[in-house]
Formats: C-alpha cells, structure tokens, sequence
C-alpha cells in the first residue's frame, strides 16, 4: 500500500510543502501525544513573509533516505519490535518535545496543502483497514505531529 504508485503520486503531488508558522512546546505524559500536560504555542517569524524557498538537496536526500528505509527486507520486522507497538506510544511515559503540529496546521489553512495532506492520511488508513480489519490503531488526529527535537524523556 505504501509503495503502491497512487498513494507515493498522490503523497508527492499533493503534499510536498506543510506550512510551519509556529512550532508547539509539549509536556506530554504519553508519547502519541494524546495526553499532554501543557503545550505552548511559539510562533515563528510573525512579523515576516513566509519562506518560500525549497530545502537544500542534503535536506531532501536525507528525507528520501528516511522514507526508502520502507523498502529496505528487514523494515517491516524493526518495526514490529516491542518499542513500536500501541502501547509504548499511549502508555504512560513523562516528557518534553518541540513539535510541529500537523493537525492544528492542517485545521487552520482551510482548504491549502496540508487539508489535502489529511485527506491522503484518512485515505490511507481506510485503505490499511479495509485491507486489514483491526490490525493497526490509529492515534487521534489532533495529536498529528512532526518531532521539531525531543527535549526530554
């Protein structure tokens, strides 16, 4: 499914940019995020223009490399190991993270890119469960993340 050309082709063409205009400080006493002790919302640059310009080549190499990792035999067993199930994301650990919060982004800018990126991220996960009836939990939506940098925990 991951590697399938109409998810990558919809991935690509319709969610290449998400508009990060602020970043959130998380004290959170869950990993998924679902549970959060306190978030402070830092904004970034109000005053400015957003930055329009591409991320350098190094950038972008390093983000290929993170998403072929998939297509490396030995992924799918790394990634069933004990620290990657449901329950090492919603158990109870304390900690801190500077985050980037997908869902607030992707609530705020109406009908931009990243409400596009929800919408291939809804399809995706209807077509893993119609693919495979109770395999996979979902973390809530709201809690739709990209770790800026773990701080703590």
């Amino acid at each position: 499914m991951c590697a399938g050309r109409s998810f990558q082709t919809s991935l690509k063409s319709n969610a290449e940019r998400v508009l990060v205009d602020h970043v959130t400080l998380v004290l959170y006493n869950c990993r998924s995020l679902e549970k959060c002790i306190e978030r402070t919302r830092i904004c970034l640059n109000p005053q400015d223009h957003v930055d329009q310009s591409r991320p350098s080549q190094s950038e972008q190499d390093h983000v290929q490399a993170v998403l072929q990792e998939a297509d490396d035999p030995s992924y799918w067993v790394r990634a069933s190991q004990d620290g990657n199930r449901e329950s090492h994301y919603r158990g109870v650990a304390l900690g801190c993270t500077l985050v980037a919060d997908l869902f607030t982004s992707i609530s705020e800018s109406g009908e931009g890119t990243t409400s596009k990126l929800l919408q291939i991220i809804r399809a995706f996960r209807h077509q893993v469960d119609s693919a495979l009836p109770d395999m996979y939990a979902w973390f809530d939506e709201t809690s739709l993340h990209v770790t800026i940098r773990a701080l703590m925990g």
